[in-house]
């Protein structure tokens, strides 16, 4: 494919939808994703897209609020119209967008096994029109009793703020939404609650157990998981503990 005068390969394609799916993308992502760990080939394509005018490159995630760069990368309006993205997906992240899509990424390709985000048009063609928000962020799994469909939830509030929050979330779906409560019913659907800390995940995971007495079940027989994804914050520190590809 050519954009301008540059010729696209099937790789630079692919990392363009890549990043309009998630708005965001990390070196380490693509390495795992697309290089099997090669993270030289991962630098040279990334760094080849943005001096070409379709990727953005950002050397910090939030405005100096980390404690050294991480290099990551968006959309110009060029790549949204490569990758064949609406054009919103080429404009900066804002700050409320970004700590969200950066979680997000992270429990799809960097977290405990692979998941897959969906695209508003994906869920709206499996849910409905109205059982979820557009913006709401989801993704398939392939979980050990087949695949599920989880509502993404990242969350900077307090546990037992964080837990209400999802308690509410799920009762509406449950009460108000018959689509998403015959999802849940069969176990097609869960909730996903992503923390920004360990610790923090561990308080959330108890009061799970003290409301329900199982870490992936909630009020309604939901299914429901507590992960870690770091803030902008905390990226640095979790990308250098990162351990490698996940099944």
């Amino acid at each position: 494919m050519k954009s301008g005068d540059v010729e696209l390969s099937p790789e630079d394609q692919a990392i363009l939808r890549h990043v309009a799916l998630y708005r965001l993308t990390l070196a380490e992502v693509v390495s795992q994703l697309f290089f099997g760990g090669n993270a030289g080939r991962a630098g040279r394509l990334l760094g080849g897209l943005a001096k070409n005018g379709f990727l953005n490159r950002h050397n910090k995630i939030a405005n100096g609020a980390l404690p050294g760069p991480v290099t990551n990368y968006t959309l110009t309006p060029e790549g949204a119209r490569a990758a064949g993205a609406e054009k919103e997906r080429g404009e900066p992240l804002g700050p409320l967008a970004l700590p969200t899509h950066l979680a997000v990424l992270w429990f799809c390709c960097l977290s405990d096994r692979r998941r897959y985000r969906l695209e508003p048009e994906e869920l709206k063609s499996l849910l409905g029109d109205k059982s979820v928000h557009p913006n709401t962020a989801c993704c398939i799994a392939e979980e050990e009793d087949g695949p599920c469909l989880y509502r993404i939830f990242p969350t900077t509030a307090n546990p037992v703020n964080a837990m209400s929050q999802l308690r509410d979330t799920v009762s509406e779906a449950w009460d108000k939404k018959p689509t998403l409560r015959s999802w849940m019913e069969s176990g097609d659907l869960g909730f996903v609650v992503l923390a920004e800390s360990k610790p923090k995940c561990s308080d959330l995971e108890k009061l799970v157990r003290k409301y329900t007495g199982d870490t992936e079940r909630i009020d309604h027989d939901c299914r429901i998981l507590v992960r870690f994804a770091p803030s902008p914050k905390g990226v640095k520190k979790a990308l250098a503990a990162f351990k490698g590809p996940r099944a």
